[in-house]
This record gives structure tokens, C-alpha cells and sequence, in this order.
């Protein structure tokens, strides 16, 4: 796994820290891709039910994209993951509890 995104878990809680301080923790694609692995682990797993994603360093700033340059050669990939995350089912489910405030029922899909 990426050294740039670290995965702890404890009990029911993982927590994903971006480590890249010195960018103010930037997304680069390969992070992106680490998160996602970590993501897709955690939900095999079956056993976490909070996750925090948070910053590495004193200011523990999260910016989500560093500069385009990063990106570009990348484009295409990163249009199709984020068609993915953002269209699941479970994804929406997330969304709407959030705004209902209430606990999510994912499905797995």
C-alpha cells in the first residue's frame, strides 16, 4: 500500500490519514487509488461501521486535488471511478441518511 495514506482500525472505527503534509495533503491519483483499495478492504472486512478520513501534519489540511498537471494523464480513469463512487447505490443511500440523519442501511452495491 501507498506510504502516502495510512489505514488503522480499532474495534469498529478505521481511521484513513493522508499523509502528504508537505502539500498539505494533496490527492495525487496513486493516493486516490490507495484510498479506494483500503476502502474496498475495509468493506470485505464487514467489521467497520465509522470511518474518519483526516489529515497528516500541525495545520491537517485535505485538499482534494493538488494541481491539474497531477491529473491530466489520468483523466479518463479518474471520470470512470468517480462515475462509479458517486452513482452507487450506497453512496445515495450515505447521502440521503446523512441528510435525514440517519443511520445509512447499505446494500453492498
Amino acid at each position: 500500500m501507498s506510504k502516502l495514506i495510512r489505514c488503522e482500525q480499532q474495534s469498529h472505527i478505521a481511521t484513513l490519514t493522508i499523509n502528504r503534509p508537505e502539500k498539505r495533503n494533496a490527492m495525487s491519483p496513486e493516493m486516490l487509488l490507495a484510498m479506494r483499495d483500503y476502502m474496498q478492504r475495509l468493506q470485505a472486512a464487514g467489521e467497520t461501521r465509522v470511518l474518519i478520513i483526516r489529515g497528516e501534519g500541525t495545520e491537517e489540511v485535505l485538499t482534494m486535488v493538488q494541481s491539474y498537471q497531477d491529473f491530466a494523464p489520468h483523466h479518463e480513469a479518474m471520470s470512470r471511478l468517480r462515475a462509479v463512487c458517486m452513482h452507487s447505490d450506497d453512496f445515495q443511500e450515505g447521502r440521503r441518511a446523512f441528510l435525514e440523519k440517519r443511520a445509512p442501511e447499505f446494500q453492498g452495491r
